[in-house]
């Protein structure tokens, strides 16, 4: 079922409302859920610095043998991401990214999503998107770390 929301402004101040009502101590809860938000980003901010990956990289096979490792795991809890290499040939990725460039420019997804988007909340538009997308499902085809 899709969210339709006609008026945006209206619904955030009834989601703000409804949010107090039900939250009294919000901000506290607020400023503590910021607070482990901004923990994580330093923490990425000093994997990167290091050199390490900012989220779990591993290979499909390791999960196909039920062997991944309990760190990675752990890391794919604290991130609620990872990249899975070897799932896909390069060939079936580029073929997806065809797919998926075709069909947003047959149907005029770009332009469509704008209009429908009543604002410009996303900078990029759908077929950059895509574009995206596709860079790195070939790099990840490759083996190499999506940019």
């Amino acid at each position: 079922m899709p969210l339709v929301i006609d008026n945006v402004p209206e619904a955030i101040r009834s989601t703000k409302r409804a949010l107090r009502a039900a939250l009294p101590n919000y901000k506290q809860v607020f400023g503590e859920v910021e607070g482990a938000i901004r923990q994580q980003i330093d923490a990425i901010h000093r994997d990167r610095a290091q050199g390490r990956e900012a989220i779990p990289v591993f290979d499909y096979a390791s999960v196909a043998a039920g062997c991944v490792d309990p760190a990675t795991i752990a890391g794919i809890k604290t991130r609620g991401a990872c990249v899975v290499r070897g799932v896909f040939d390069r060939q079936q990725a580029s073929d997806w990214n065809d797919e998926i460039t075709g069909y947003v420019e047959r149907n005029d997804l770009d332009a469509k999503l704008v209009h429908r988007a009543g604002r410009q909340v996303f900078r990029q538009s759908v077929v950059e998107q895509a574009a995206d997308l596709r860079h790195l499902l070939v790099q990840t085809a490759d083996g190499r770390a999506p940019v």
